[in-house]
């Protein structure tokens, strides 16, 4: 049984990284079908509390809105009897912000996130946990990061 829950829960975080990758044509329904009516969404980033499918797909609209050649590469799914956690490199150029009262900052971008899913018997999320390092727009590739190699870091 638990093997079919996390295959289950494999199949589930999967379609999660598929349906935010699809362009904004896709209909609401087919992107909100893996979401439970009672979804609830923590962005502990930017300190949101969403609640509900239809702010999870309003997020999603001003997501994709927001970058042009926008992209998601993942980094690993390891699913659990409770849900998954997915790795994900979300890839774009931040073009238009996602709120009209400012200016997105043009950057290309690869941003690092994690998101711990939560899934009801059912197999619906139920709760996203969103995590990121840092503003996404300032992100970019590991192999851009300062390597350090040795002893303790001084002056720092």
């Amino acid at each position: 049984m638990a093997e079919n829950k996390l295959s289950r829960n494999t199949t589930t975080a999967h379609e999660f990284i598929r349906l935010w990758s699809e362009p904004l044509s896709l209909p609401a329904n087919d992107f909100l079908a893996i979401y439970s009516d009672q979804i609830v969404w923590f962005d502990h980033f930017f300190g949101l509390h969403l609640i509900g499918p239809a702010a999870v797909q309003q997020l999603r609209e001003r997501w994709l809105g927001a970058h042009d050649d926008y992209a998601v590469e993942t980094v690993s799914v390891e699913a659990t009897n409770s849900g998954a956690v997915v790795r994900l490199i979300n890839k774009g150029i931040f073009a238009r912000d996602m709120k009209p009262k400012r200016e997105a900052s043009g950057k290309t971008f690869a941003c690092h996130a994690c998101y711990v899913l939560r899934m009801d018997e059912g197999g619906k999320v139920v709760q996203v946990n969103e995590y990121q390092p840092t503003y996404f727009d300032d992100q970019y590739y590991t192999e851009r990061y300062v390597k350090r190699d040795g002893g303790p870091i001084r002056g720092a």
